[in-house]
């Protein structure tokens, strides 16, 4: 079960070993962080190239045609995560009214102090579509 179907989050992670069909370009609307753990892949991003070693991380846009060229004499392992770019720009932005000098924690305009846990929480169910607002 994926954390999309498990919590409903618009995010996606899994370690995989499978074989994969060399130099198969896809594509899909979500993001990815590719992390290579091992074996032998030289990873094809739009025209260019990218021979791996272990602990490389490949973070891209989805749409971007993509493929890995794997050694098939070499274990290929790996973990990929997919998340939604709506997500992504979410969490990413920064809080309004954005003031530089002001406290991250301190929502001074709404007069109460607000957490970035409970800022994250919101985050959440609003980009899984379950704001209680």
């Amino acid at each position: 079960m994926t954390l999309r179907d498990q919590f409903g989050l618009p995010i996606d992670a899994s370690f995989n070993q499978d074989q994969y069909p060399t130099g198969r370009f896809h594509a899909h609307p979500e993001y990815e962080i590719y992390y290579f753990h091992g074996g032998g892949c030289t990873y094809l991003i739009g025209g260019r190239m990218f021979e791996l070693a272990p602990g490389d991380l490949i973070i891209m846009h989805g749409m971007t045609l993509h493929a890995p060229i794997i050694n098939r004499r070499l274990p290929y392992l790996r973990t990929i995560v997919h998340f939604d770019p709506a997500f992504a720009a979410e969490l990413l932005r920064p809080p309004l009214p954005f003031r530089p000098n002001a406290s991250p924690d301190t929502d001074r305009s709404a007069g109460r102090a607000t957490s970035s846990r409970s800022r994250s929480r919101a985050l959440l169910r609003a980009a899984a579509g379950r704001d209680r607002r």
